[in-house]
């Protein structure tokens, strides 16, 4: 009759084993990324609508191609904590912010500048 000694358990649970690997991803981050990638997916609606006209359209329709392919590089960007993304993302969300100023959309302009203030708040949690 010879009793094993229980077996430690460990006390590190699967949430801190990941933390310890590196600094985990704000929630407010990953809610820009997430809402970020939708707006991915809605851009491509105006686009497509643009590629109909042909011509000059279709020219302008390339244009936003490269600036929502751009973004999306940035989300995937954020979403990995890379520094790279993050000053694109202020340079991108900055300019957002810019034109909603210049085109008097103040729901536009309010929402770029909480993204641009959390970013900036967040900035010394990026790689």
């Amino acid at each position: 009759m010879s009793s094993r000694p229980p077996v430690p358990r460990s006390t590190r649970s699967s949430t801190n084993a990941s933390y310890a690997s590196g600094p985990s991803r704000p929630l407010g981050v990953s809610i820009i990324c997430i809402l970020g990638a939708l707006g991915f997916l809605l851009a491509w609606i105006p686009i497509l609508q643009l590629l109909a006209y042909g011509g000059f359209g279709a020219f302008i329709a390339l244009v936003f191609t490269v600036i929502n392919l751009g973004m999306l590089a940035v989300i995937v960007g954020l979403w990995n904590m890379e520094g790279w993304a993050l000053t694109w993302a202020l340079v991108l969300y900055g300019l957002s912010a810019l034109l909603d100023l210049v085109t008097l959309n103040l729901v536009g302009l309010l929402i770029s500048l909480v993204i641009l203030a959390y970013l900036l708040s967040v900035s010394d949690q990026f790689a």
